[in-house]
C-alpha cells in the first residue's frame, strides 16, 4: 500500500517523539516542499476517503453550478483531482485549473486522460502561495490541503483565494477534522494530525469550526457544513462576499 499505511508514514511515525519535542518535523525534505515524492503516490492512488468526499462535494455544489452559465473552477493542490473532476462529469460546462507540483501533475494528467475529460482542464504547476492564479473562480476546491498549514498561513491562502473568486462564487473545503465525534470514532483524523507534526513545519488537523473561522475571516460567508458518511472527514462550502 502506498497511501494511508505506507513505510513512508509509518517511518515518520517512529521518530514522532523527536517531532514532538521539536515541535515540527525534523526533515529537511517537508511535505510542503516541491519534491515529496508521498504527493505522487497520493495523487496517483488516492486514499479510501478520496472519492467518497468528493462524491459529497459534488452533490453539495452541483445544483447550484448547473444555474450559473460559466463554471471556472480552481482545484488547489488538486493531486488526483478527483473533486474538480467529479464536478465536471455533473456540471457540463465546468472547466477546471487544476494546481499543483509539477511532478504532482504528471499523474493528474493521466487520471484526466482516463476520464476523458482533456479538453475542459488546464494544468497550473507551482507553488499555491505564490503563483498567479488568474481567475476569477465560480468556484475555488481546497481539499486535503489546510492540514498541513499552520492557522496562520492557511488564512494568508484563503484571503488569496478569496481575491480570485468571483462574488456569489463558492470556496469547497474538504478534509479530515478532529474535535467534532470522541477520539475513537475518529482515529484516523487524529492519525493523521500526528502525520502531520512529523512531515510539516506546523501543520495539524483543525475542527471544523477552526475551518469555519478561518474561511470566514477570509472574505466567505459562515460555511455549510457536511458530513462525508462514515468518515471524520468534513466538507465546508461558503459563498464569497460582495466587495
Amino acid at each position: 500500500m502506498q497511501v494511508a499505511a505506507s513505510y513512508a508514514e509509518w517511518d515518520a511515525l517512529r521518530d514522532l517523539s523527536a517531532a514532538v519535542r521539536n515541535d515540527g518535523t525534523l526533515l529537511r525534505h517537508d511535505a510542503e516542499m516541491p519534491g515529496f515524492t508521498y504527493w505522487e503516490a497520493f495523487a496517483a492512488n488516492g486514499t479510501f476517503a478520496t472519492k467518497a468526499a468528493a462524491t459529497v462535494v459534488t452533490d453539495a455544489v452541483a445544483p447550484w453550478a448547473q444555474g450559473q452559465e460559466t463554471v471556472r473552477v480552481l482545484d488547489v493542490g488538486c493531486g488526483s483531482a478527483t473533486f474538480g473532476l467529479l464536478l465536471a462529469q455533473r456540471v457540463p460546462q465546468a472547466r477546471i485549473v487544476a494546481l499543483d507540483w509539477p511532478d504532482v501533475l504528471v499523474h493528474t494528467r493521466a487520471r484526466v486522460e482516463r476520464m476523458g475529460l482533456t479538453d475542459r482542464v488546464r494544468f497550473l504547476d507551482g507553488d499555491v502561495f505564490t503563483v498567479p492564479l488568474d481567475g476569477p473562480y465560480e468556484v475555488v476546491v481546497v481539499a486535503n490541503l489546510l492540514a498541513q498549514l499552520s492557522p496562520s498561513r492557511a488564512r494568508t491562502l484563503l484571503r488569496r483565494l478569496a481575491a480570485v473568486t468571483a462574488p456569489g462564487g463558492r470556496i469547497v473545503f474538504a478534509g479530515f477534522t478532529v474535535g467534532d465525534e470522541p477520539p475513537a470514532a475518529s482515529a484516523g483524523a487524529h492519525l493523521l494530525s500526528l502525520l502531520m507534526l512529523a512531515w510539516t513545519r506546523s501543520g495539524e488537523v483543525g475542527s471544523t469550526a477552526r475551518y469555519q473561522t478561518l474561511i470566514a475571516e477570509s472574505g466567505f460567508s459562515v460555511g455549510k457544513v457536511y458530513q462525508v458518511p462514515g468518515l471524520p472527514v468534513r466538507v465546508i462550502v461558503a459563498e464569497r462576499e460582495n466587495g
